[in-house]
C-alpha cells in the first residue's frame, strides 16, 4: 500500500513538473490597449518657434498641449524557460497635439503682427527585446523588459500669420525614422495554462528628431491578454 502511494505521488510530481516546464516554454501572442503620454511634447514646438525667428524677446506664445492618447499594441514572443523570454511587438500611440498663438504690438514704425499654429504628432513603434521573469507563486509573474524601439514619427503642422492687414497661411508635414531604448515593467496573471492577463508599463526615449518632427519621451500603460501555444 505504501509502495503504491509512493508510486502515485511520484507520478503526480513528475506530471506536475513536466506540465509546468512545458507551460513555461513555447510561443505566445497577445494584444493590449491603454494610454500613452508624451512626457515633453513641448519639444515638438521647436520647428514652429524656429520658423518664427527672429522674434522680439518680449514675445511669449500662449501654448496648449494634449499629451495623452488612447494606444494599442500587439506582441509575440517565445518563452525560453520560466525566467527568460524574447519578444517583439508593434504599438500605435494615437495622436498628440499642440497649439499656440502669439501677438506683438510693434512700438516702432514696423506693422504689428500676430498668428497661430497647431500640430499633431503620431508615433508608431516596432520593438524587439528580452524579458526577465520572476514567478510569484503558481499564477503571478513579475517581469522586466529591455530592448530596442524602432520608431517612425509623423507630424502635420499649420501656421497662420497676420502682419498689418495682410494674412497668410502655410502647412507642412514631416516624417522621421530612428531607434531608441525601450524599457518596461509588468505583472502577469495566468488564468489557465494557455491564457494570461498582463498589466505593463513601458518607456520609449527620444522618439522623433528635434529640429524636424520634434522629439519626446513616451510612457505607455496597457492592459492586455496573452495566449500561449
Amino acid at each position: 500500500m505504501k509502495k503504491s502511494a509512493f508510486v502515485l505521488a511520484l507520478a503526480a510530481t513528475t506530471l506536475y513538473v513536466t506540465t509546468t516546464h512545458a507551460a513555461a516554454e513555447g510561443w505566445y501572442l497577445g494584444l493590449g490597449v491603454g494610454q500613452s503620454k508624451a512626457r515633453d511634447i513641448e519639444d515638438n514646438l521647436d520647428p514652429f518657434l524656429k520658423a518664427l525667428e527672429p522674434l522680439p524677446t518680449s514675445l511669449e506664445p500662449v501654448l496648449a498641449y494634449d499629451d495623452e492618447a488612447t494606444a494599442w499594441r500587439v506582441f509575440a514572443g517565445y518563452r525560453l524557460n520560466k525566467h527568460v523570454a524574447v519578444e517583439t511587438g508593434y504599438t500605435g500611440f494615437g495622436k498628440f497635439s499642440y497649439s499656440g498663438n502669439y501677438s506683438y504690438d510693434n512700438p516702432g514704425t514696423l506693422p504689428d503682427f500676430s498668428g497661430s499654429f497647431a500640430g499633431k504628432a503620431e508615433p508608431k513603434i516596432w520593438t524587439l527585446g528580452a524579458l526577465a521573469i520572476l514567478p510569484l507563486g503558481s499564477q503571478f509573474e513579475l517581469f522586466g523588459k529591455l530592448g530596442a524601439a524602432f520608431w517612425e514619427m509623423e507630424t502635420t503642422e499649420t501656421m497662420a500669420t497676420t502682419v498689418g492687414s495682410e494674412s497668410q497661411r502655410s502647412s507642412r508635414s514631416a516624417s522621421k525614422t530612428g531607434s531608441s531604448l525601450n524599457v518596461g515593467l509588468g505583472l502577469q496573471y495566468s488564468l489557465s495554462n494557455s491564457l494570461a492577463l498582463r498589466l505593463e508599463w513601458e518607456r520609449f526615449d527620444d522618439v522623433g528628431e528635434k529640429t524636424l518632427t520634434g522629439e519626446t519621451d513616451i510612457d505607455l500603460l496597457t492592459l492586455g491578454v496573452a495566449y500561449r501555444f
